[in-house]
Parts: C-alpha cells; structure tokens; sequence
C-alpha cells in the first residue's frame, strides 16, 4: 500500500471517528447522549469499519480486502454518517411539541396482552421443536424447526420485548401498579433473560439491556439511574455481546463444557484478545467486498431487494412456490464469491452500508438522510415530552438502527414490524381512550425536569 493510500485511509477514518468523540463529549453534558441515535450510528460505524480494520491480522487484511475496496467503503461510510446527521438536525427542528394524550390503564392492559400473545408463540414454536429440553438443548437455537414453516410463530414471540419496554415506562415514570401487571412484567423479564442467555443471543441481549436502561435514563420519575451506573452497564453488556459467540457451545441445556472453562478458553486462544494482530474482520472484509464488486460490475437492484420482505408476509402455505430470498433478487453472498473469489463465512452480514449501496448506488446516502431526519424527530418527542410511548419509539428506533447498522434492511425491517409499529398502534389508541370519562385519568407529558400534569377527563 502507498503512503498516498495510506494517508487517505487515515484521513477518512479520522473523519468517521469524529462525530463518535463528539458525541461522547456531550454524554459529558446529558447522560442520556449516549443512547442518542447518532451516537449508535457513529459508533456502529467505527466499531466497524475502523476499529475491525486494526483487529484483523495483516494476512488476513491482504487475502480478503483490497485498497479499492476498503477506501470507497470508508467513504461510502463517512458520508453515510454525515448525511445522517444531517438529516438529525433537520428532524429535530421538524418535530413539533403538542399535548400527547396519555391513558395508563389502556398501555397496561394493551402491553400484558402482547406478552400473553408473544408467550404463547413462543411456547408453540418449542412444542413445534420437540419440546423445551430438546429446543434448548442445542446450541444457538439449532434446535428449532426452522425447516417447517413456524417462522411466524417465532417471531411474534418478539411483541414481549416492546410490551416490556412499555411497562417498564411505566415502573419508572410512575410505578407499574397491580399485582397481575407486575407479575406478568417479572415472568417475561426472568423468561427473556433466561433465552437470550441459553441461546446465546447478542440481539436479545441488546434488546434486554436497552429496555431496562432507556426508560429509567428518560423518564427519571421513579428509578433513576446515574452517569456513572449507565457506563458500568453499557461496558458490561457490550464485553458480554462480544464473548457470546466464543461461548455458545457452553451456555446452551445440557452443554459438556461449563461457562468458566468457555471463556477460560476463549481468551487462551486469543480469540478475544487487545492483541490488534488478532480478529476476524468478517463484517469488514464482506461489506468492502460487497462495494467494490457492485461498483466493478455496476450491479445494483435500485430497490427491488427491498421489497422482498413485504414478499414474504404471504405465508408459504398459501404460496408453496413463494420464492426464497436469496431467488428474489442477487446474493451479496454470490457476487462477492463471483467477484472477489473467496467465500464468505458463515453468520457474517454486508452491513447495512454496504447493502444501501447495493441497492442504490451513490444515491444510498439520501437513506441514510431519510433515516437521520426520522431519528431526529423521535428523538426530540423523547426527550421532550416525557411520554412513556415516545420514550417506547425511541426504544425502537434505536434497536431498528442497531440491526441495520451492524446487518442490513431485512433485519431492520423486522425490528421495524415487530417492534415499532406495535408501539405505534398504542399510540393511535390513546385520544380515543383518554377521551373516554370512563377510562379514567389521563397523563400528558412534560418537559424532562417537571412533573407530569396529571389531569382528569372532564365530566360528561
């Protein structure tokens, strides 16, 4: 590699590590910055492309990524982040405050619903599986009947997460008040820890921690939590999401090897190591690969890939023919293989800059705009009203960023429908709820410092 090269990586990745620096700088002033949406979006991005750039060993770097590759990615990325802030700030002066109607025993009552569906999927996905030992007796959910067609089942097990995160707005802004509710909120917490932990789930584990963490940050009525406690947390879960894939094999039902010894062994072959020598770099090399044989063959399916998950919302029962989705449009996996003559591992994703660039080209960085301006709405509603369902959206968001970062538009879609537009359809419930004398008091958000106000539905 030349010293011009050199020097231009550098450059760019400076440029990507900024606006990271700057939002750990304004943590400093709010506590709550960390979560901000830009703050994921950057940090993905340098966890990704910088920071695997110089855990992957030499040999490894020069058999799988190319200058070409490597450079338009980090450019592709830096104006990604950009653009995205840019389109946070155009949000945020977008979003405007009015009174949200706010009815409590509606958002209960609709949340403990949601955890009995979701329960309940997941109960008749493990019978599917062959039972609960055998389910979680394999590891990483090998055990499931992934070959029938249950795919629904086990994805509506994910509407406990958003009811969770709804009833822990709850706790937090005001107490979660009844017996049944509180119980219920405990069940599917204790459950869901449980399932992210045997299956060793970095997703779940993500999910879990921003729930309980975003809440008592926001809405700070009840529990709060400190500068100090939110960095202990968030270290902890993010070394926990980086050894779970070094120790699947030891945490799942009946696992030969124990928990301690897993990890034990994990740091003596130096597969998790501060040795930047060391790593795989899978993320990095596939979507490097990915840009440069788009670019190369000027392949792109401007959109239509994208369609492919509403495609798939038809059940293989009613359309046995339905197509799969590496049929509907071309495979990242294909034209890298085609392109750069290697084979991608197995579990590695394009990332979602290398998959916007391969469905739109250069024009990719109006999605990232789209999506910043998106962000930045919700974030304001977030932090300016106080509202447990705005609060909730934010919940969301951060989880559909996190997938589409780090993976690519078919996770981030599902996060999407099963975790944004079920909070949403709370929302469109409460002016009808809170107009109702006989649905009792109403709460509307405040701004972050003030109480409440706490009003009673007029007198019919």
């Amino acid at each position: 590699m030349s010293s011009a090269h050199q020097g231009l990586i550098l450059t760019l990745q400076l440029l990507l590590v900024l606006p990271l620096l700057w939002q750990l700088g304004r943590f400093l002033i709010d506590s709550r910055e960390l979560f901000s949406p830009n703050t994921v979006v950057a940090g993905g991005f340098v966890g990704l492309y910088v920071a695997s750039y110089y855990f992957a060993d030499d040999h490894a770097r020069s058999a799988f990524l190319t200058v070409d590759g490597y450079l338009d990615l980090l450019l592709l990325a830096v104006l990604a982040c950009y653009a995205f802030a840019a389109g946070f700030v155009l949000g945020r002066g977008c979003a405007g405050f009015h009174e949200r109607a706010f009815d409590e025993p509606t958002v209960r009552c609709y949340a403990i619903a949601l955890i009995g569906i979701g329960l309940a999927s997941q109960v008749a996905f493990v019978a599917k599986s062959g039972g609960f030992l055998t389910f979680y007796g394999a590891p990483r959910g090998a055990g499931g009947a992934w070959a029938d067609t249950s795919a629904y089942l086990y994805s509506t097990s994910n509407l406990t997460f958003p009811a969770m995160c709804l009833l822990c707005g709850l706790l937090a802004r005001q107490g979660l008040t009844g017996l049944f509710a509180q119980s219920v909120f405990l069940a599917a917490l204790a459950y869901s820890a449980f399932h992210a932990f045997v299956s060793g789930g970095r997703g779940d584990t993500i999910l879990l921690f921003l729930l309980l963490v975003l809440p008592p940050l926001f809405l700070a009525r009840r529990v709060r939590v400190g500068r100090p406690t939110v960095l202990l947390v968030t270290a902890l879960v993010l070394a926990a999401v980086l050894l779970l894939p070094h120790v699947r094999k030891a945490v799942y039902l009946g696992a030969e090897k124990s928990l301690l010894e897993a990890v034990g062994e994990a740091f003596a072959d130096e597969a998790i190591s501060l040795d930047p020598s060391k790593g795989t770099g899978y993320e990095l090399f596939y979507a490097a690969a990915v840009v440069e044989a788009a670019a190369a063959e000027n392949t792109y399916h401007y959109g239509f890939g994208w369609i492919y998950p509403f495609v798939n919302l038809v059940p293989r029962a009613w359309w046995p023919d339905k197509p799969y989705r590496r049929d509907w449009s071309m495979s990242e996996f294909r034209l890298v293989q085609q392109h750069a003559g290697w084979s991608v591992s197995y579990g590695a994703a394009a990332t979602g800059v290398a998959d916007a660039f391969l469905g739109f080209s250069w024009f990719s960085i109006a999605v990232w705009l789209a999506l910043g301006w998106w962000s930045g709405v919700i974030w304001v509603r977030a932090t300016g009203t106080g509202n447990v369902i705005d609060v909730a959206r934010l919940w969301a968001f951060l989880v559909i960023a996190v997938y589409f970062v780090t993976q690519d538009y078919i996770a981030a879609w599902h996060a999407w429908l099963f975790f944004m537009v079920p909070i949403s359809f709370v929302g469109l419930l409460m002016p009808a709820t809170a107009s109702r004398p006989d649905l009792g008091r109403r709460t509307l958000g405040s701004l972050p410092g003030r109480s409440a106000r706490q009003l009673r539905a007029p007198a019919p």
